[in-house]
């Protein structure tokens, strides 16, 4: 089993760590928060070593520091939806499975837009770039499932990692 004590204290590096988190999140949510208008108008943060948000001597960690930055701007409050991970396997564990559905609509995006493409040949230019853009959302995907996995490992010391059988939902997942 993992040692789950890292988030008991704060450290000189996660003080660190949370610094440079939170103020990245800020700069990231304001140019991020601009393209999305119009566009769903939602912007997603997900950190999946979060932590409780807090350490046992009361010092902000980096979920609240990046949550107090969100809810100080009126705007980014209005469109953010986060998640954060508190040495939960089961939320990891969505994650994952979330992933094929991630893989399915970049692929159903190429489908129609190939369709497009050869329907209206003034479409290839915009249609390769939304094609681009579906790849690249994909690939996030497939990041916040590594880290999801990670995160599984250090929890449950068990490793997720290419299963030799396809996913499928643990029991402890099952309603």
């Amino acid at each position: 089993m993992a040692d789950n004590t890292f988030f008991d204290e704060t450290t000189e590096q996660s003080a660190i760590k949370a610094a440079i988190v939170a103020d990245y999140f800020w700069a990231w949510a304001k140019i991020i928060g601009r393209t999305v208008k119009g566009h769903g108008d939602m912007v997603a943060y997900i950190d999946l070593f979060a932590g409780p948000g807090s350490y046992k001597d009361g010092s902000a960690s980096t979920p609240l520091l990046v949550l107090q930055k969100a809810i100080g701007d009126q705007e980014l409050s209005q469109m953010l939806v986060s998640i954060f991970n508190d040495r939960d396997a089961l939320k990891a564990q969505s994650v994952i499975m979330a992933d094929d559905q991630v893989d399915a609509l970049k692929d159903q995006v190429l489908r129609e837009l190939l369709t497009y493409m050869i329907a209206d040949p003034h479409t290839i230019e915009r249609s390769l770039a939304l094609i681009l853009i579906s790849r690249h959302l994909e690939r996030i995907g497939d990041h916040a499932t590594n880290i999801a996995e990670d995160v599984i490992y250090v929890i449950q010391g068990r490793d997720v990692r290419h299963p030799k059988t396809p996913k499928k939902r643990p029991p402890e997942m099952e309603t």
